[in-house]
């Protein structure tokens, strides 16, 4: 098989995969909006499942569990985000929200 047949296999099911990601993110935001944590949390952890390098559902995830009063969660969602991008501005803004909740200076 050449390499732009190779392409074509790998590239047929992105806008499936994308359309997935989408539903599972507007899930998320209006579980959040309605006050349902867990399933938010489910649906920002099946998105870095299905794409792992997708930072706004980890920091979306680590907001969540910060405002659910879970921030030691939040602390793991940021961590695993800055190891992918380490200059990520609101994922520092939220690690220092996180560990203010916590009761670090």
């Amino acid at each position: 098989m050449s390499e732009i047949e190779d392409l074509d296999l790998e590239f047929a099911d992105l806008p499936e995969h994308a359309a997935i990601i989408e539903t599972l993110w507007q899930e998320a935001a209006l579980a959040r909006r309605y006050g349902d944590i867990d399933p938010a949390l489910d649906a920002y952890r099946r998105i870095i499942e299905l794409d792992s390098s997708h930072s706004e559902a980890r920091l979306a995830a680590a907001e969540t569990c910060r405002l659910a009063g879970k921030p030691r969660d939040a602390l793991r969602f940021c961590l695993d985000l800055l190891e992918m991008d380490r200059q990520h501005v609101g994922c520092r803004l939220e690690l220092t929200e996180a560990l203010r909740q916590i009761g670090q200076p």
